[in-house]
């Protein structure tokens, strides 16, 4: 697709290992390009209320495995920031106790059991 418009509108003929895969390969690749693009403009919806911050973290997931398949991992970290803004505005679905482990030699014990604060926005 991409190869078409740069020879059509530059007379460029890319020679690179995508726009040279066989055509078969190539619309696989588009596909799954198009398909990540699909899910970041849904992930994208969130910080609009459209989506909630479990399936903001589907997406991410979903594009990553995308990603994976396609070896596109340049926008990993892009990625990986996406789902820490999440994880940090959905924090209440953390329970609001955990267990603070410790490691020993080769064993995990638990060693107490903490409250977490709520923050209220103030410093």
């Amino acid at each position: 697709m991409n190869r078409r418009h740069l020879k059509h509108n530059y007379d460029f003929h890319c020679m690179c290992a995508y726009c040279t895969l066989p055509d078969e390969e190539s619309k696989e690749s588009d596909i799954r390009l198009t398909t990540m693009s699909d899910l970041y403009q849904r992930l994208s919806t969130w910080g609009h209320g459209a989506i909630d911050g479990q399936v903001a973290i589907q997406l991410v997931k979903q594009i990553w495995a995308v990603g994976e398949e396609e070896r596109y991992t340049s926008e990993r970290g892009r990625l990986a920031a996406d789902a820490t803004i999440v994880a940090a505005a959905h924090s209440e679905y953390v329970p609001r106790t955990c267990c603070v482990m410790s490691r020993v030699g080769g064993n995990v014990t638990k060693t107490r059991t903490v409250q977490r604060q709520q923050w209220n926005g103030r410093v």
